[in-house]
């Protein structure tokens, strides 16, 4: 934020795809920023008000941090890649998209070529960020896109930065230690496990939601909290991420649908992606058949998001959803458009922001340089998905430096938890002083019935309740 003393304007600014966040309210002459929401509502001494509509899309569709209007009325975040002006004599305000995603033709290059500008790219984009004079850290989940950042931390010279990843003793089937310590031993970095304690959570939790401010899908979060609490209790004041690794270059297993109907009205091209991409991944036939047809066909989508809230979540707010269009596009740079400007970064980079902000911490971003975007933006479908392999480019970055091993597993779970007992914990302690805190909202459904929710739905009912409280929420309108 600038202040312009002969034109009495202030000028706002926010980085290109939102790593940082800029909340605004701006109601009877008075306006306020802060990076984040309680500041606001406390400056402007208001009880939190909550916009019906903008809450039913958040509860459905999950779609919460990609629009101007917040969940909260009169509270408003200025968008990654704009700036505004507001003038203050007049209260006009001017707000404009400064940076987008180039649209230029899709680059045809040599798997040779694409590897060395990808690799010098990354491992730029981490020495810029490793600049600092305060100790840093890496978190490792033993994945493509953390191990890679910490590939190319160690190709560029350092070696005195430690990786952290979760250990969970109790629970051998989501417990990947052995893939994370695998990658520092290989690039020469110490490794520091750590084990969420489930004691902890009953008492962070509230914490967890107060600095989230917004509903989140999941207690996968506690996690990261855990962690960087960890880093930050041995003075560690930067940790970097492999957050935005799966936007780039297509990692999550839903881009599997559009890269089957990319290959359309090519029957035999579709079908074999589609084998190709069951096979290489942990879907199976089966399960990529599903993906296909919930990514693929509005409807499916929408009777599924609903039926499954509606023995928790009260009709009235259900019904306000909006239907608008959300199935995969089968054009790259659109799905691409969507996925890096629209609500799935935009959440994750919340979800990091306030958890290390929390703790009085700075995440660091490799994969989120602009250079680096932009690079992979012009990139087409065969160095992000090929023959089945999700991020192939970042996997073949792996390959080439001896980390094969890791490179070319099916099945990664990214700092996954025991989510299902998590929240049968907190519900077991906490869901009778909830419900009973609902009386007036009304958020539960008519018929309320925990027992009758799956374990995603009565952590959605949860959060909201718990975001009820710590927030204060006077009425929904």
């Amino acid at each position: 934020m600038l202040y312009d003393p002969r034109k009495d304007q202030l000028f706002l600014s926010r980085d290109r795809l939102g790593i940082k966040p800029l909340y605004f309210f701006s109601e009877s002459g008075v306006f306020a920023f802060a990076s984040e929401i309680a500041p606001l509502l406390e400056l402007a001494d208001l009880k939190p008000i909550i916009l019906r509509y903008r809450l039913a899309n958040a509860v459905v569709y999950g779609a919460i941090d990609a629009h101007e209007q917040t969940i909260y009325k009169d509270v408003f975040q200025l968008r990654g890649g704009h700036s505004a002006v507001l003038d203050l004599a007049d209260h006009n305000w001017n707000c404009w998209r400064y940076w987008n995603l180039p649209r230029d033709a899709v680059r045809s290059l040599s798997d040779k070529e694409v590897l060395d500008e990808y690799s010098y790219l990354l491992e730029d984009s981490v020495k810029i960020r490793l600049r600092a004079d305060v100790p840093l850290a890496i978190t490792l989940s033993g994945g493509v896109d953390s191990s890679a950042v910490a590939l190319a931390v160690s190709r560029v010279g350092r070696k005195d930065v430690p990786a952290y990843t979760s250990h969970f003793s109790e629970y051998p089937k989501i417990d990947e230690t052995e893939y994370a310590v695998e990658v520092a031993r290989m690039c020469g970095l110490e490794t520091r496990s750590i084990e969420p304690d489930v004691s902890r959570l009953l008492q962070d939790e509230s914490k967890l939601c107060a600095h989230q401010e917004l509903p989140f899908g999941s207690l996968s979060l506690y996690i990261h909290w855990t962690i960087i609490e960890k880093i930050k209790q041995q003075r560690i004041k930067v940790v970097f991420s492999g957050q935005g690794g799966d936007e780039l270059f297509l990692g999550y297993e839903c881009y599997f649908a559009a890269k089957v109907l990319s290959s359309l009205p090519n029957i035999a091209g579709a079908f074999r992606d589609f084998i190709n991409c069951a096979r290489k991944s942990r879907l199976g036939i089966s399960g990529m058949a599903a993906y296909q047809a919930y990514f693929t066909v509005d409807s499916v989508q929408a009777f599924y998001r609903r039926a499954r809230l509606k023995s928790g979540i009260n009709a009235s707010i259900l019904s306000c959803a909006s239907t608008q269009e959300r199935k995969v596009p089968a054009n790259l740079q659109d799905l691409q458009e969507k996925e890096l400007l629209g609500e799935q970064l935009s959440h994750l980079l919340r979800y990091d922001d306030r958890t290390v902000s929390a703790h009085g911490m700075e995440t660091r971003l490799p994969f989120l340089d602009y250079r680096l975007v932009e690079f992979a933006y012009r990139l087409p479908w065969k160095f992000k998905i090929r023959d089945g392999w999700s991020k192939w480019l970042s996997r073949a970055y792996l390959d080439q430096h001896g980390l094969d091993s890791i490179a070319w597993r099916r099945q990664k779970l990214s700092f996954n938890a025991p989510t299902a007992h998590w929240v049968h914990l907190l519900w077991r302690k906490n869901g009778q002083k909830l419900i009973d805190s609902d009386r007036k909202k009304r958020l539960l459904a008519k018929k309320f019935n925990p027992d009758k929710l799956s374990d995603s739905c009565l952590w959605d009912v949860y959060n909201l309740l718990e975001l009820s409280n710590v927030m204060g929420w006077a009425e929904i309108v």
